[in-house]
């Protein structure tokens, strides 16, 4: 009988990076559409320039987040014609969407600041 070696070719790196930028990406389309209004590739563009690379991504990645929000009822859509028939929708944080911003918030600064305490980050 010949033992096999299970050999998993899985970059650690890429994976743990992922599932920390998607886990917080729908807290920060919160904050991006706190500011004003926005279509999807607005948002792509201003999370990738404002996190600096961190949070880069293509924004077809960005519609399942937001119409998660959409169903929950937190953010609205609305369509403007821009050129001909062509539309874009954009996206509005309404009144409940602002109230859970603000409890997501305070939940983030709880568990970033636990998180923190724990790492004892060494610089």
């Amino acid at each position: 009988m010949v033992k096999r070696k299970c050999v998993i070719s899985v970059s650690y790196e890429n994976t743990i990076g992922e599932n920390l930028r998607f886990g917080i990406t729908e807290m920060l389309i919160l904050r991006l559409l706190s500011e004003e209004d926005k279509y999807v590739y607005q948002i792509a563009q201003e999370l990738d320039a404002r996190t600096n690379g961190s949070f880069s991504f293509k924004a077809v990645a960005l519609y399942l987040p937001l119409y998660r929000l959409v169903e929950r009822g937190l953010v609205d859509e609305r369509r403007e014609i821009v050129v001909g028939k062509r539309f874009r929708r954009y996206y509005h944080l309404n009144e409940s969407g602002a109230t859970y911003f603000e409890a997501v918030k305070k939940e983030y600064r709880i568990m970033a600041d636990g998180v923190d305490a724990i790492m004892a980050w060494e610089e």
